[in-house]
């Protein structure tokens, strides 16, 4: 139960949408992208996130399919989503694991497009893992978005990122056990004479 909450609030803390309505008859994704750290279980209550935010990191998105558009994030990540689309946004960054996040506008009312919409979310990039291939990892989303009818707004499917955040976990784990072997291994014990 404590292991479940904990995710929960940190993927809270991530994956918002504070549904702050824009004038400008626009749903926008605001993202800031920044470098976390995950460490074991054990110190799992230590969630760090670097203070300072990742820069040339490459943002590309697919509608329905297609490339629409690649640019370079400098801190912000600004991007204005049309209705009735699928979204996959791609954050890359060379010594950091890819991640993607998906974005169902579908269903969204009339009403709720021409008020406006921003949502946010903080994008966390982790380092590339040594001895754990994360290339398939890398292919799928962490996070999922759609239009919710009954609430009116975007939201996140917190469940799915939770799974997501903890496959993450358990390859974190897998990567610093193999690590601590190679250490061992690497070892040499040398014999002093009295």
């Amino acid at each position: 139960m404590k292991k479940t909450t904990f995710i929960f609030l940190f993927l809270s803390l991530f994956l918002t949408n504070k549904g702050l309505h824009a004038q400008n008859a626009q749903i926008t994704l605001v993202s800031e992208v920044q470098e976390g750290l995950i460490l074991t279980k054990k110190e799992r209550k230590k969630l760090i996130i670097a203070s300072t935010e990742l820069s040339n990191v490459e943002v590309n998105i697919t509608a329905n399919g297609n490339i629409i558009d690649k640019y370079i994030v400098e801190d912000e990540s600004r991007l204005a989503l049309n209705p009735d689309m699928n979204y996959t946004v791609e954050f890359k960054k060379k010594g950091y694991i890819t991640k993607l996040i998906s974005i169902n506008t579908h269903g969204m009312s009339t009403d709720f497009i021409l008020k406006g919409y921003e949502l946010f979310t903080d994008i966390l990039l982790f380092k590339t893992l040594e001895y754990v291939n994360t290339s398939a990892y890398a292919k799928l989303p962490v996070a999922k978005c759609f239009f919710n009818p009954n609430m009116k707004s975007l939201t996140w499917d917190m469940g799915y990122s939770q799974d997501a955040f903890e496959t993450f976990i358990s390859m974190n784990e897998q990567n610093k056990k193999i690590q601590s072997n190679k250490k061992k291994e690497n070892k040499t014990e040398f014999k002093v004479n009295d």
